[in-house]
């Protein structure tokens, strides 16, 4: 049996609140939008895709060795934008600001993977959190709000990474945390 797995940084509870607070006074259309749930804001440091349920435990004791010394990371996000499709909007995304520290991170577990043989990112990482998957029936006149938005000062120190399972359904996923992974 396999898992859909990925490795995501985490995002304090307190600043998914202050993200979801400024959504929400962006968009103020009454349409039925649908927003990434809260319980899903985090960014992916290394998507694994489908891995035999049996080297769980090996991924988790490799992250585990890799990141024992590892560093609270200081983030700072940066601006919303639109991943497109068609030369449409599909994907409303907030980023964060460049960090050489996360950036080092996204290097460290991608080269600890090597071993089960995941391959190696050939993108530059660019963390970004998932807000609106754009579906058409939002108003995008709204949407748009977002692209010119000057995001206040928003910073949080990372304390920890997750080893997620994703869990395919009709509408959307289901996550679970697998294995959690502390900052010093």
């Amino acid at each position: 049996m396999t898992n859909r797995l990925f490795v995501s940084l985490d995002i304090p509870a307190d600043i998914k609140d202050q993200i979801i607070s400024i959504r929400n006074n962006l968009y103020q259309s009454s349409d039925n939008i649908k927003w990434e749930k809260r319980e899903k804001y985090h960014f992916t440091i290394k998507f694994l895709g489908d891995v035999e349920e049996t080297k769980n435990e090996e991924i988790i004791n490799i992250l585990a060795g890799q990141l024992k010394d590892q560093k609270k990371i200081y983030c700072e996000f940066d601006k919303f934008g639109f991943f497109l499709k068609n030369g449409k909007p599909e994907i409303l995304w907030l980023g964060l600001k460049f960090n050489k520290e996360l950036m080092s991170l996204a290097e460290k577990v991608d080269t600890c993977l090597l071993n089960f043989g995941f391959g190696k990112e050939k993108k530059q990482f660019k963390p970004h959190l998932t807000i609106l998957r754009i579906r058409g029936y939002e108003n995008i006149s709204e949407v748009m709000k977002f692209k010119d938005y000057l995001l206040p000062k928003i910073s949080f120190y990372s304390d920890n990474i997750t080893l997620i399972k994703s869990v395919l359904k009709p509408d959307s996923s289901v996550y679970y945390n697998i294995g959690i992974f502390k900052f010093t």
